[in-house]
């Protein structure tokens, strides 16, 4: 992909997570102007990269191939909805790391905007949760590959994601329900979903090496066929 597209997703990531401590004022005008910013830069990079998938990944096999991980991946989410650990991560990391960062963004976009329907709900919060899980994807794809510790890595990364995706949505609750923007109110946030995002972090080590070596080399397999189909 153009890596000027890369650029600008990431600074639109990056600036909202910047304006979003750097506000530190009891203010409605205040309150009004990061709802509408978050609101914006997390649509930037999703705008992006789904036009992006578009004009990379237009065959019907990929498209496909999506789209049944975006089914899965809902049933998945309501199944396991209120455990805590969540499956819908593994795959996501699975498909940025063998499919490429794009196809990775997609999947963990898609997932949340489909699954909101029916677990948890719309709202802007909605935004956030699209690119956190998009980009846990997205930066899969420039893991090492085929390292000899390949699960053990996978692993690390899915740990990490965990605690990645629960803090940055951490965010939404800080600016929507709470009418101070303080380092301390962010951090009573974070310390109450703090066992939420364990759950995640441990919830993907524990998928990635239980289901990783199998589903790894099925979508090893798929990946190969569709470079040989392309040349």
């Amino acid at each position: 992909m153009k890596k000027n597209d890369i650029i600008l997703a990431l600074i639109c990531l990056l600036t909202l997570m910047i304006f979003s401590f750097l506000i530190m004022k009891r203010s409605e005008s205040i309150r009004s102007m990061m709802t509408i910013l978050s609101i914006v830069m997390s649509f930037a990079p999703i705008l992006i990269l789904y036009m992006e998938f578009e004009r990379i990944h237009s065959s019907s096999r990929m498209v496909a191939l999506i789209a049944v991980l975006v089914a899965s991946n809902v049933v998945l989410r309501q199944v396991m909805h209120g455990v805590g650990a969540s499956p819908i991560f593994f795959l996501v990391l699975l498909t940025g790391y063998v499919f490429g960062a794009v196809p990775g963004f997609v999947l963990g976009s898609a997932t949340i905007l489909v699954s909101n329907f029916f677990v948890g709900g719309h709202g802007p919060w909605s935004l956030l949760q699209m690119a956190s899980l998009g980009f846990f994807g997205f930066f899969a794809a420039y893991l090492p590959k085929n390292t000899r510790h390949e699960i053990s890595l996978l692993a690390v990364y899915g740990f990490l994601g965990g605690f990645f995706y629960g803090f940055s949505t951490d965010i939404f609750t800080w600016l929507f329900f709470f009418t101070e923007y303080t380092f301390s109110t962010y951090f009573g946030v974070a310390v109450r979903g703090l066992g939420f995002n364990m759950a995640y972090a441990v919830g993907n080590v524990f998928f990635i090496t239980v289901l990783g070596p199998p589903v790894l080399k099925v979508f090893k397999r798929f990946n190969k066929r569709f470079t040989l189909h392309i040349q």
